[in-house]
């Protein structure tokens, strides 16, 4: 674990350092091959085999591209983990991390029965149709969880919902060859990440990191 001096003014390698601690850990953890599969791999597995041509097409970069929903949701509590007691340190706060934890569990679970969409281009519609699904499938012990994570004004709902939206640039980050195709095939840009930045508006430490990690994908799409 790095250790942080608490200071008034927060360096920019700190930063650095925090980011290539979370980049390293998702690395290590994606490089562990388990003996289960997905369906989502399997999938991806038969993609392979078609011609050069075909795999070409947007359709299938897009399923290739794409990681299944128990990947994402079991990368957030490693990032929660790991800056929980760093945020702890630095703005002095008392975040539950178990509340954070069943509420990084339960958020997305409205996905299992309409699908994902892309944030960039789901419609409100659409995200409230995904809460009302997901509150008829979790036990009536943790929807006020879910219900606190969708509100976002505890701070352990802040909290929860930073790590899932720095998330995807961290994992982006781990393979940053891709992430030019990845911003093209599914169709988002810098601009779309920066909009993110509202989500740490409540925390001087996260705020910074997060404006790092944007900073860090805009100088690999914007390479030529």
């Amino acid at each position: 674990m790095i250790k942080f001096k608490i200071t008034s003014e927060i360096r920019i390698m700190d930063y650095n350092n925090v980011i290539q601690a979370l980049v390293s850990l998702t690395k290590r953890y994606s490089l562990i091959k388990r003996y289960s599969n997905t369906l989502e791999r399997e999938k991806s597995f038969h993609a392979l085999s078609i011609t050069d041509r075909e795999f070409n097409s947007d359709d299938v970069k897009k399923l290739i591209m794409r990681e299944s929903l128990i990947e994402h949701v079991g990368h957030l509590p490693i990032l929660a983990t790991y800056l929980h007691p760093i945020i702890q340190e630095e703005s002095d706060l008392n975040i539950d991390l178990g509340k954070v934890l069943i509420m990084l569990a339960y958020h997305d679970i409205g996905e299992l029965e309409l699908g994902d969409e892309l944030e960039f281009s789901k419609s409100k519609e659409k995200q409230e149709a995904e809460v009302i699904a997901g509150l008829k499938m979790i036990h009536p012990l943790h929807r006020e969880y879910y219900s606190e994570f969708f509100d976002g004004q505890s701070i352990e709902a802040k909290f929860a919902l930073s790590i899932d939206k720095i998330a995807p640039s961290i994992q982006e980050l781990t393979i940053p060859q891709s992430i030019p195709l990845r911003s093209e095939v599914l169709g988002y840009d810098i601009n779309d990440l920066k909009d993110r930045q509202k989500y740490y508006e409540w925390n001087k430490f996260l705020s910074g990191l997060y404006t790092e990690v944007i900073s860090q994908m805009e100088e690999i799409i914007d390479k030529p």
